[in-house]
């Protein structure tokens, strides 16, 4: 089976002028082409003349029993008529038109759909040993696709054949001329050889003319043989002299008697063969190609001894025939002139009668072909659709959404990782820094500001006492008490902290002082429930003593509040005024540990004066907000 490389020219249905490729609406796009016909289309458009279709948007109509309207004009089914669009026939389809329904048709050029159907359809081998070709073709129309390949093979055997019926047909011509040239050859030669006898007398040729012309056709027929088989051991001499036996196709052997030369060429041959194979794969001096090498070189020495010999007994041969020849035309000679100018003619008749014969014999045999032509390729079995859609592949397309699904995903958080500039990992702090994160603190899910306390065992009440705990790595003892609490910005936590910190220490029997000195924005009276009273602006101002500002904070006896008091208007100059440093002074010898709940540092420097006083810092970072 060969490749159809170029389509030939479609053909229009028996009984019709062309054919037309067309879509109707509102139903699936129905296309007709290749002699194909929608199943489900409600009217079949043809256009006589196809090739030469102008493609056409949507055109409306509507359509009864009797035909289709467009554009307030009725055309009528089955009659060629006139319309814009050029010389169109309407016919009703399988599926009955319903007349309250707006339809419309696209009149698309052949050659389109031709080259869109081209380009689907596939050729594949069966395998690489395979002279068998798979021929598929992916549409959305079983049956389309079924027709278009079905009808693709038929018309591509029938090619096959009318070409050879073609070649026949001229063969079969060229004989009848030669056949007429040559009849009235033989009758001018017959008609010369009745006159020449008549005007001669009636004459015959004598026993030597007659084995004259016996010798000399034998003679010369058996001249031709021994030349024809020259030229042949010519051919083979000349391919096994050429370098590497690249000298072309292995002449053929035909004629010659001697089936030593036949098989010795034909294996040199097969091995030159396996040894070109070789070549592409493994190097000249691998030693499969040597042993071939070696064979080869064995056996040329042998086919040019058989053809010297051949061919000097064949020359033999033919100047013996030359010399019976010779010695016969000497004979003739010797006859008398009518004699032999009736030997002549008699020659020429055999001969004209010998071609009418074989022109006679070729014209029968080009006849018979005509019924014999058959086409090269054989279909093994017709276009059959599957019996589940090949495409789209559902468990395909759901792999494919959720990769590219997972891809999105990752991709967003990729890009919106990048994008960010808030802290979400403790690693992350790590990296920037090189002081160590002692606790990680969970956000608190309940309105209680307090959420430690005596026999709470909640997972943040465990990790401010994991907390309380580190606080012995940071030395924090006797003699090293001051905690100070401060953040980035507010909003991250700093107070909570604190607040929970210093009651989780007083939990412990210790006396715990905290102090609220964020003089802009105090929150620590709200964490316990408390109001502003006189603090640590009064105390800074020199308005009171020290001992006037603490007071219980309620949450447990152990934990003492010292609040800001009023908001002073220069929180930063009032803290630089020495009373601040008096203030921790005297904290100290009352209490165990002092907790400072300070601003944050990135508003204001509150925290970068009081740091100098303090023995540990504790920077609160919040997840996703700092």
């Amino acid at each position: 089976m060969k490749i159809i490389n170029k389509p030939a020219a479609p053909k229009a249905p028996t009984g019709s002028n062309g054919f037309l490729i067309f879509r109707l609406l509102p139903y699936w796009p129905l296309f007709l082409g290749l002699f194909i016909i929608s199943l489900n289309a409600p009217v079949k458009i043809a256009v006589q003349n196809p090739m030469a279709l102008k493609p056409t948007k949507n055109i409306k109509f509507t359509g009864d029993a009797t035909g289709v309207n467009i554009d307030g004009q009725k055309y009528a089914f089955n009659q060629w008529t006139k319309t814009p669009y050029g010389l169109l026939r309407f016919s009703p389809g399988q599926v009955k038109i319903q007349h309250d329904v707006k339809y419309s048709f696209v009149l698309v050029s052949p050659s389109k759909i031709i080259k869109s159907i081209a380009e689907g359809i596939k050729v594949a081998e069966a395998n690489k040993l395979s002279t068998i070709l798979n021929i598929s073709l992916l549409d959305e129309n079983p049956q389309k696709g079924e027709d278009i390949l079905n009808t693709l093979m038929d018309v591509y055997s029938s090619a096959a054949i009318d070409q050879r019926n073609r070649l026949a047909a001229n063969t079969q011509q060229f004989i009848t001329q030669r056949l007429i040239s040559t009849e009235q050859e033989l009758l001018d030669i017959e008609s010369r050889l009745q006159k020449y006898r008549s005007n001669r007398g009636a004459i015959d040729v004598g026993t030597q003319g007659k084995l004259y012309l016996e010798n000399v056709s034998v003679n010369d027929q058996k001249v031709g043989e021994i030349n024809m088989q020259l030229s042949v051991l010519n051919q083979v001499e000349n391919y096994v002299k050429s370098r590497d036996l690249t000298g072309g196709i292995v002449p053929s052997t035909a004629g010659i008697n001697d089936p030593g030369l036949s098989q010795m060429v034909k294996d040199i041959y097969e091995l030159q063969l396996s040894a070109e194979s070789l070549r592409k794969t493994t190097g000249e001096n691998n030693p499969a190609m040597v042993a071939y090498r070696d064979q080869i070189d064995k056996i040329k020495p042998q086919i040019l001894q058989n053809l010297r010999n051949q061919r000097a007994s064949l020359s033999a041969s033919r100047d013996n025939l030359s010399s019976t020849t010779n010695s016969y035309s000497s004979a003739l000679s010797s006859m008398p002139e009518t004699e032999r100018n009736l030997v002549d003619i008699n020659r020429q008749q055999q001969i004209k009668n010998g071609i009418y014969t074989f022109l006679l014999q070729k014209k029968e045999e080009t006849a018979l072909s005509y019924i014999t032509n058959g086409s090269d390729s054989k279909i093994v079995s017709p276009a059959t659709s599957s019996e589940n859609p090949v495409s789209p592949k559902r468990k395909m397309i759901f792999l494919a959404g959720l990769f590219g699904a997972g891809i999105i995903g990752i991709g967003f958080v990729t890009v919106k990782e990048g994008m960010r500039r808030n802290v979400m990992f403790q690693s992350e702090i790590q990296q920037l820094t090189q002081l160590p994160v002692i606790a990680e603190i969970s956000t608190n899910p309940t309105p209680k500001q307090i959420v430690i306390g005596s026999r709470q065992r909640t997972l943040i009440a465990e990790q401010f006492r994991s907390l309380r705990t580190t606080l012995h790595y940071l030395g924090i003892n006797k003699n090293n008490k001051r905690i100070m609490v401060t953040s980035a910005i507010a909003g991250e936590g700093k107070s909570f902290i604190s607040s929970n910190l210093a009651v989780s220490l007083a939990m412990t029997g210790k006396k715990v002082a905290l102090l609220d000195f964020d003089l802009n924005h105090p929150t620590l009276h709200h964490k316990f429930n408390l109001k502003q009273t006189t603090g640590i602006s009064e105390y800074l101002e020199e308005k009171v003593e020290a001992s006037a500002i603490v007071i219980p904070s309620g949450a447990h006896e152990n934990l003492s509040l010292c609040l800001t008091g009023a908001l002073p208007a220069d929180p930063a100059e009032l803290i630089l005024n020495g009373r601040a440093e008096k203030l921790l002074s005297y904290l100290d010898e009352h209490f165990d540990v002092i907790i400072i709940d300070v601003p944050p540092v990135g508003p204001v420097s509150d925290a970068y004066i009081l740091a100098p006083f303090c023995d540990a810092t504790l920077f609160v970072v919040r997840h996703a907000y700092t």
